[in-house]
């Protein structure tokens, strides 16, 4: 084989090799492109979990919160009748002592300098 033989054939070889890296690295840059899409889409899909899970944690905090305002609004409402209750049973107090003085006045067994009742307890003066 002559010079120029060799010389084609060699080039004929850098031209094989050039296209065989050509084609190799195309390959190896559509594998990382197609590796790069799939990463994407794992990420989105954890992305997207991570949006629901959100949602789902604020719905959460807005059903406690509502819990907490309604057992607010109840504890404010169990104050007021707790008051109510209260001032009832002062009347009654009051009333219970009116009865008791007025027994007294009505009753000719009781002494007017005898120590007056306790309004608040009707059995306090059974000296009588």
């Amino acid at each position: 084989m002559s010079t120029v033989g060799w010389i084609v054939l060699i080039v004929v070889v850098l031209i094989v090799i050039g296209i065989v890296v050509a084609v190799g690295r195309n390959r190896q840059r559509q594998m990382q492109e197609q590796q790069g899409r799939k990463d994407a889409a794992d990420l989105r899909e954890k992305g997207e979990e991570a949006a629901l899970d959100a949602r789902a944690r604020e719905a959460e905090a807005a059903r406690q919160q509502a819990e907490a305002e309604k057992m607010q609004i109840e504890a404010e409402r169990l104050q007021r009748n707790a008051q109510q209750t209260h001032t009832e049973a002062e009347d009654i107090h009051g009333r219970a002592g009116d009865h008791i003085r007025n027994a007294d006045d009505v009753d000719p067994d009781v002494n007017d300098d005898a120590p007056v009742a306790d309004p608040n307890n009707p059995r306090s003066d059974d000296s009588r």
